[in-house]
């Protein structure tokens, strides 16, 4: 069964991150985070993509929501706000704990490995409608080699 995913790109924070191939002279994820809802039927993550050397391209939102029961294919991936971002995971999601995010400009890419032993931080049942809130607990920033 697909997904249901609902491609509303807004808000996110940052997480232990890797990035490992090039996406502009700098790209920027601020306000990453993600959670599962309390029924484990709704996921959400939302982030701001920002490019400094592009005035016109800071603090793009990107925001996802999916069901967490299916799990988010490789082959799937989701427009930002302004249609010039794109996100995806190379590995799928299936755990917000622990997963690799891509971000797409044009046909350059950033890869960033999110998951625990970093900024990347998971509480569970924060509250009485969320069973896991994961968030970067900073800024994840990427400036490829020159």
């Amino acid at each position: 069964m697909k997904p249901a995913i609902l491609a509303i790109l807004t808000t996110a924070t940052t997480a232990m991150a890797s990035p490992q191939q090039p996406l502009g002279p700098t790209i920027t994820l601020s306000e990453t985070h993600a959670s599962i809802s309390a029924d484990g039927n709704t996921g959400m993550m939302d982030m701001n993509v920002q490019n400094p050397v592009y005035q016109n391209m800071n603090n793009i939102p990107c925001a996802i929501t999916w069901n967490p029961n299916n799990m988010i294919p490789s082959s799937m991936d989701f427009d930002c706000h302004n249609g010039v971002y794109n996100i995806s995971f190379p590995n799928g999601l299936s755990d917000i704990a622990t997963f690799s995010l891509a971000v797409k400009y044009q046909s350059m890419m950033a890869l960033y490995n999110l998951g625990p032993g970093g900024d990347w931080l998971c509480q569970f049942n924060t509250n009485e409608t969320t069973r896991e809130y994961c968030y970067l607990g900073g800024t994840i920033g990427y400036m490829p080699p020159n």
